[in-house]
Protein backbone atom coordinates (compact mmCIF):
# COMPACT_ATOMS: atom_id res chain seq x y z
CA UNK A 1 0.00 0.00 0.00
CA UNK A 2 1.31 3.48 -0.89
CA UNK A 3 2.54 5.51 2.07
CA UNK A 4 2.17 9.25 2.67
CA UNK A 5 5.92 9.64 2.15
CA UNK A 6 5.68 7.94 -1.24
CA UNK A 7 2.71 10.08 -2.21
CA UNK A 8 4.63 13.30 -1.54
CA UNK A 9 7.79 12.01 -3.22
CA UNK A 10 5.84 10.93 -6.30
CA UNK A 11 4.28 14.37 -6.62
CA UNK A 12 7.72 15.94 -6.33
CA UNK A 13 9.13 13.74 -9.10
CA UNK A 14 6.28 14.78 -11.39
CA UNK A 15 6.50 18.42 -10.28
CA UNK A 16 2.78 18.22 -9.47
CA UNK A 17 0.88 20.31 -6.96
CA UNK A 18 -1.79 18.74 -4.79
CA UNK A 19 -4.30 20.34 -7.14
CA UNK A 20 -2.66 18.64 -10.15
CA UNK A 21 -2.98 15.25 -8.49
CA UNK A 22 -6.55 15.89 -7.37
CA UNK A 23 -7.56 16.83 -10.92
CA UNK A 24 -5.82 13.81 -12.49
CA UNK A 25 -7.40 11.42 -9.98
CA UNK A 26 -10.85 13.05 -10.08
CA UNK A 27 -10.82 13.82 -6.36
CA UNK A 28 -11.38 16.88 -4.21
CA UNK A 29 -8.25 18.80 -3.23
CA UNK A 30 -9.07 18.35 0.48
CA UNK A 31 -8.70 14.58 0.13
CA UNK A 32 -5.07 14.96 -0.97
CA UNK A 33 -4.33 17.71 1.52
CA UNK A 34 -5.71 15.83 4.52
CA UNK A 35 -4.02 12.60 3.49
CA UNK A 36 -0.58 14.17 3.18
CA UNK A 37 -0.96 15.98 6.51
CA UNK A 38 -2.03 12.78 8.25
CA UNK A 39 -5.40 14.21 9.26
CA UNK A 40 -7.45 11.36 7.90
CA UNK A 41 -7.44 7.60 7.66
CA UNK A 42 -8.28 7.10 3.96
CA UNK A 43 -10.09 4.16 2.50
CA UNK A 44 -7.91 1.65 0.70
CA UNK A 45 -9.92 2.33 -2.46
CA UNK A 46 -8.89 6.01 -2.34
CA UNK A 47 -5.21 5.20 -1.85
CA UNK A 48 -5.26 2.66 -4.69
CA UNK A 49 -6.87 5.18 -7.02
CA UNK A 50 -4.17 7.72 -6.23
CA UNK A 51 -1.47 5.10 -6.68
CA UNK A 52 -2.81 4.06 -10.10
CA UNK A 53 -3.03 7.71 -11.16
CA UNK A 54 0.63 8.23 -10.32
CA UNK A 55 1.70 4.95 -11.92
CA UNK A 56 -0.02 6.05 -15.14
CA UNK A 57 2.40 9.00 -15.16
CA UNK A 58 5.45 6.72 -14.95
CA UNK A 59 5.89 6.54 -11.17
CA UNK A 60 7.30 3.24 -9.88
CA UNK A 61 6.77 2.41 -6.18
CA UNK A 62 9.64 0.57 -4.47
CA UNK A 63 9.07 -1.10 -1.12
CA UNK A 64 7.45 0.94 1.64
CA UNK A 65 9.28 4.25 1.07
CA UNK A 66 10.91 4.38 -2.35
CA UNK A 67 9.68 5.89 -5.61
CA UNK A 68 11.28 6.51 -8.99
CA UNK A 69 10.21 7.87 -12.35
CA UNK A 70 10.36 5.39 -15.18
CA UNK A 71 12.17 6.42 -18.32
CA UNK A 72 9.85 7.46 -21.10
CA UNK A 73 10.93 5.15 -23.91
CA UNK A 74 10.22 6.26 -27.46
CA UNK A 75 9.73 3.79 -30.29
CA UNK A 76 9.42 4.65 -33.96
CA UNK A 77 8.23 3.04 -37.17
CA UNK A 78 7.75 4.14 -40.74
CA UNK A 79 4.59 3.62 -42.79
CA UNK A 80 5.12 4.01 -46.52
CA UNK A 81 3.74 3.05 -49.90
CA UNK A 82 0.46 3.57 -51.70
CA UNK A 83 -1.64 2.45 -48.72
CA UNK A 84 0.24 4.62 -46.19
CA UNK A 85 -2.79 6.75 -45.32
CA UNK A 86 -5.09 3.76 -44.82
CA UNK A 87 -2.48 2.18 -42.51
CA UNK A 88 -2.20 5.43 -40.53
CA UNK A 89 -5.98 5.73 -40.14
CA UNK A 90 -6.15 2.09 -39.03
CA UNK A 91 -3.54 2.85 -36.36
CA UNK A 92 -5.41 5.96 -35.21
CA UNK A 93 -8.66 4.03 -34.87
CA UNK A 94 -6.99 1.18 -32.97
CA UNK A 95 -5.65 3.68 -30.42
CA UNK A 96 -8.74 5.92 -30.20
CA UNK A 97 -11.57 4.22 -28.36
CA UNK A 98 -14.34 6.61 -27.41
CA UNK A 99 -15.68 9.83 -25.95
CA UNK A 100 -12.75 10.42 -23.58
CA UNK A 101 -10.22 10.43 -26.43
CA UNK A 102 -9.21 13.43 -28.53
CA UNK A 103 -7.16 13.68 -31.71
CA UNK A 104 -5.06 16.76 -32.47
CA UNK A 105 -4.34 17.36 -36.16
CA UNK A 106 -2.18 19.95 -37.92
CA UNK A 107 -2.63 20.06 -41.70
CA UNK A 108 -1.12 22.53 -44.12
CA UNK A 109 -3.93 21.68 -46.54
CA UNK A 110 -7.25 20.32 -45.31
CA UNK A 111 -7.78 18.57 -48.66
CA UNK A 112 -4.79 16.21 -48.41
CA UNK A 113 -6.61 13.32 -46.71
CA UNK A 114 -9.40 13.17 -49.28
CA UNK A 115 -6.98 13.68 -52.15
CA UNK A 116 -4.81 10.71 -51.14
CA UNK A 117 -7.43 8.20 -49.94
CA UNK A 118 -11.04 9.34 -49.86
CA UNK A 119 -12.49 5.92 -48.78
CA UNK A 120 -10.10 5.68 -45.80
CA UNK A 121 -10.89 9.26 -44.83
CA UNK A 122 -14.63 8.55 -44.97
CA UNK A 123 -14.12 5.49 -42.76
CA UNK A 124 -12.30 7.66 -40.21
CA UNK A 125 -15.17 10.15 -39.99
CA UNK A 126 -17.78 7.39 -39.90
CA UNK A 127 -15.97 5.80 -36.95
CA UNK A 128 -15.59 9.19 -35.30
CA UNK A 129 -19.35 9.72 -35.47
CA UNK A 130 -20.01 6.20 -34.16
CA UNK A 131 -17.53 6.21 -31.26
CA UNK A 132 -17.91 9.87 -30.29
CA UNK A 133 -14.23 10.72 -29.90
CA UNK A 134 -13.22 14.35 -30.38
CA UNK A 135 -10.90 16.03 -32.85
CA UNK A 136 -9.44 19.51 -33.07
CA UNK A 137 -7.77 20.56 -36.30
CA UNK A 138 -5.44 23.39 -37.27
CA UNK A 139 -5.00 24.30 -40.92
CA UNK A 140 -3.97 27.24 -43.06
CA UNK A 141 -6.20 30.15 -43.85
CA UNK A 142 -8.07 29.41 -47.09
CA UNK A 143 -10.70 31.54 -48.85
CA UNK A 144 -14.10 29.90 -48.77
CA UNK A 145 -13.29 27.38 -46.00
CA UNK A 146 -16.30 27.46 -43.69
CA UNK A 147 -16.67 24.03 -41.97
CA UNK A 148 -19.93 23.05 -40.31
CA UNK A 149 -18.32 22.56 -36.87
CA UNK A 150 -16.22 25.72 -36.96
CA UNK A 151 -15.37 25.60 -33.23
CA UNK A 152 -13.28 22.45 -33.85
CA UNK A 153 -10.97 24.32 -36.27
CA UNK A 154 -8.40 27.06 -36.10
CA UNK A 155 -6.89 28.82 -39.10
CA UNK A 156 -3.35 30.20 -39.03
CA UNK A 157 -0.85 31.55 -41.53
CA UNK A 158 0.68 28.81 -43.70
CA UNK A 159 4.22 29.88 -42.76
CA UNK A 160 3.61 28.75 -39.15
CA UNK A 161 2.69 25.21 -40.20
CA UNK A 162 5.95 24.04 -41.75
CA UNK A 163 6.28 21.31 -44.33
CA UNK A 164 5.22 18.25 -42.32
CA UNK A 165 1.70 17.54 -41.13
CA UNK A 166 1.11 16.08 -37.68
CA UNK A 167 -1.52 13.88 -36.02
CA UNK A 168 -1.38 13.30 -32.25
CA UNK A 169 -3.45 10.45 -30.86
CA UNK A 170 -2.97 8.90 -27.43
CA UNK A 171 0.76 8.40 -26.92
CA UNK A 172 1.39 8.39 -30.68
CA UNK A 173 2.59 11.21 -32.94
CA UNK A 174 2.45 10.77 -36.71
CA UNK A 175 4.46 13.04 -39.02
CA UNK A 176 3.10 12.89 -42.57
CA UNK A 177 5.15 13.61 -45.70
CA UNK A 178 2.58 13.60 -48.47
CA UNK A 179 4.98 13.90 -51.43
CA UNK A 180 6.93 10.83 -50.30
CA UNK A 181 3.78 8.91 -49.30
CA UNK A 182 5.19 8.09 -45.91
CA UNK A 183 4.47 8.58 -42.23
CA UNK A 184 6.89 8.42 -39.30
CA UNK A 185 5.06 7.34 -36.15
CA UNK A 186 6.67 7.96 -32.75
CA UNK A 187 5.23 6.25 -29.67
CA UNK A 188 5.94 7.66 -26.22
CA UNK A 189 3.99 9.79 -23.75
CA UNK A 190 6.78 12.35 -23.44
CA UNK A 191 6.94 13.10 -27.16
CA UNK A 192 3.15 13.06 -27.45
CA UNK A 193 2.81 15.53 -24.58
CA UNK A 194 5.39 17.89 -26.10
CA UNK A 195 3.51 17.85 -29.40
CA UNK A 196 0.19 18.47 -27.65
CA UNK A 197 1.71 21.54 -26.02
CA UNK A 198 2.90 22.77 -29.42
CA UNK A 199 -0.58 22.18 -30.78
CA UNK A 200 -2.12 24.25 -27.98
CA UNK A 201 0.31 27.09 -28.73
CA UNK A 202 -0.70 27.11 -32.40
CA UNK A 203 -4.36 26.75 -31.44
CA UNK A 204 -4.14 29.89 -29.32
CA UNK A 205 -2.64 31.75 -32.30
CA UNK A 206 -5.41 30.73 -34.69
CA UNK A 207 -8.78 32.10 -35.63
CA UNK A 208 -12.05 30.21 -35.79
CA UNK A 209 -13.36 29.99 -39.38
CA UNK A 210 -16.15 32.47 -39.94
CA UNK A 211 -18.13 33.56 -42.95
CA UNK A 212 -17.59 37.19 -43.91
CA UNK A 213 -20.35 39.52 -42.85
CA UNK A 214 -22.09 41.06 -45.80
CA UNK A 215 -23.13 44.65 -45.41
CA UNK A 216 -26.43 45.42 -47.05
CA UNK A 217 -26.44 48.30 -49.50
CA UNK A 218 -28.35 51.35 -48.28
Amino acid sequence: MMTTHQLKAARALLDWTQQDLAKAAGMHLNVINNLERGLTNPRQQTVEKLKKTLEAQGIIFIGARGVELARQAISSRKIEGETFLKALIDDILVNTKGKNDEIFTILADIRNFDAHDAPATKRFYDEKAKRGFKERLITRTMPGFYPRNAAQYRLIDAAALGGTDTVIYGDHVAFIVWTAQEVMVLKGEAVAESQRRLFETLWAMGQEPARPVRIAND
